[in-house]
């Protein structure tokens, strides 16, 4: 799925580029760490960003306006487009399924329609 990210900040007021620029700079050196863990644990690093995509969505069903979820899709094109790329691991594919599943119920919003969001829900299960 791909998302014409151009149309959208060059449509976003002034304020929203200059933060979208922000997060994108900042969000480049971005590495998620985790001092409570031992060298025999793994860390899910997919798990740990569905939690955070989860937290997203659910912002999204309860305010559903066009500019939440503009931005709310945007957030989801730079993790599949800046994040997904820096990080490898097991859960690699399944993640990329939900973050597609996301993409999918917030364009359907977006366009007005009653999303779907049992495939979403259930790869959200099989990660968290």
């Amino acid at each position: 799925m791909t998302v014409n990210i151009t149309r959208y900040i060059t449509n976003m007021p002034q304020f929203q580029q200059v933060l979208i620029a922000f997060l994108l700079v900042f969000s480049a050196g971005y590495a998620v760490s985790d001092s409570s863990t031992s060298p025999d644990e793994t860390f899910d690093v997919f798990s740990y960003k569905a939690q955070e995509i989860n937290g997203l969505m659910e912002y999204a069903f309860e305010y559903p306006s066009e500019d939440n979820l503009r931005t709310i899709n945007n957030k989801l094109a730079i993790i599949e487009w800046r994040w997904l790329s820096q990080n490898e691991g097991g859960n690699k594919e399944l993640f990329t399924e939900y973050l597609d599943s996301c993409q999918l119920v917030i364009d359907e919003m977006q366009a007005g329609k009653e999303a779907d969001i049992s495939q979403m829900n259930k790869l959200k299960n099989k990660l968290i």
